[in-house]
């Protein structure tokens, strides 16, 4: 039965497979490398990206000439084959690991409680791991609505459903490509930095596709898509590494990829929902730039956040401490001190509402904070994450 077949899926494919898998794994790639982690990090990683563009064409041809089942039974063989030796043969600790840390950790756990949490990007940690995971939700509820639609867009374009496979495996090559760019990038200019230049590109890329309507440009589109997104969601990984202690790594990167994995199944199922509700997938596309936006907020707060503090602030300081006063008294004289916590989602939540209503008055461009989808989806998010979680 179909739930049978989706709880399958649910648990060992998603719980006990990659979700077991990939976090343990980055997670491990930074213990081991310290000079070129960006590196480590993006070849570790764009095996997903490669394995993407290799197994769909092998998948479509055994599924026509034996079936889906004997299809995935021999996948299956395969993958416990090749995995179960290669866990064994990485079940080595790092030598950080031996030693129970790097020296910066164990100074860290000798120091007492109350001085052991240094300020991260000056906030609390667990502050700047929320901002790391509102910004990780938002990049890849857009990032997974191309992944997710790509074929069934083509097939609403009037293209075949193998030009969309084709589309998505040259999408995912280049993603593979991307991943170790950005990972040679990361180690010479930080992992936030690289960061912005991903999501600005997958930004990009996803508005084309509203615009892409023949062949060729929906193949460009997707050269382009992937090696804007290819290396965003490893940076997450290396982004921890930079700002935390070694040894909070673990968790913290967990924490960090459940949002992102959550973001992938709404993004997934979003545009599915608003597809069914327009007939087209312009709009889900447009809802995707539109939570790409928000992401787009919390990663330039929290590369602003790196810079120096001048004694005498420049423009863009003086403009990010402006606005920063305007929400905190704000936040201060309507809430009072228990709104505090809430400060840097109602920040993020202003400055989008606020972007999004000045593109409008560019002429041509369309005030997306005016549709109806985007502030269903900010409602219910809000909704959500706020009164009942």
């Amino acid at each position: 039965s179909i739930l049978t077949f989706l709880g399958a899926q649910l648990l060992i494919v998603g719980l006990l497979g990659n979700g077991a898998m990939t976090s343990p794994l980055l997670t491990n790639g930074t213990h081991w490398f310290d000079r070129r982690m960006g590196m480590a990090i993006a070849i570790a990683s764009c095996g997903q990206a490669l394995a993407g563009a290799v197994w769909p064409p092998i998948f479509r041809y055994a599924m026509e000439h034996y079936g889906w089942r004997e299809t995935m039974l021999a996948y299956g063989l395969f993958s416990m084959a090749t995995l179960v030796p290669l866990a064994l043969v990485m079940r080595r600790p790092s030598p950080n690991m031996h030693g129970s840390g790097t020296s910066e950790d164990k100074t860290v756990r000798a120091t007492p409680d109350s001085q052991r949490h240094a300020p991260v990007l000056g906030m609390q940690p667990n502050t700047a791991q929320a901002l790391l995971c509102g910004a990780i939700l938002g990049c890849c509820v857009a990032m997974s609505m191309p992944l997710v639609h790509i074929v069934s867009y083509c097939s609403d374009l009037g293209f075949s459903a193998a030009r969309g496979a084709e589309m998505l495996s040259l999408l995912l090559f280049s993603a593979f490509i991307s991943r170790l760019a950005y990972g040679w990038l990361a180690d010479r200019v930080g992992g936030l930095k690289t960061l912005l230049l991903g999501s600005s590109l997958q930004m990009l890329g996803l508005a084309f596709y509203i615009y892409a309507e023949s062949l060729e440009s929906l193949y460009l589109v997707s050269i382009f898509y992937g090696l804007g997104y290819g290396g965003v969601v490893p940076m997450y990984a290396i982004i921890i590494r930079e700002l935390f202690p070694s040894h909070e790594a673990g968790w913290r990167i967990g924490v960090i990829f459940l949002f992102g994995t959550l973001g992938m199944a709404t993004g997934g199922y979003l545009g599915g929902v608003i597809y069914d509700w327009t007939a087209t997938y312009r709009l889900a596309f447009l809802t995707g730039v539109a939570f790409n936006i928000c992401n787009l907020v919390l990663v330039i707060f929290m590369v602003v956040s790196t810079q120096r503090r001048a004694l005498v602030p420049g423009r863009l300081q003086a403009s990010v401490e402006y606005f920063y006063q305007i929400i905190a008294d704000m936040v201060r004289d309507n809430v009072g001190s228990q709104g505090r916590p809430y400060f840097p989602f109602i920040f993020s939540l202003f400055m989008f509402i606020l972007f999004g209503n000045l593109l409008g008055l560019i002429p041509g461009a369309f005030t997306f904070t005016s549709h109806l989808a985007v502030t269903f989806a900010m409602a219910a998010f809000i909704f959500v994450g706020v009164t009942i979680i």
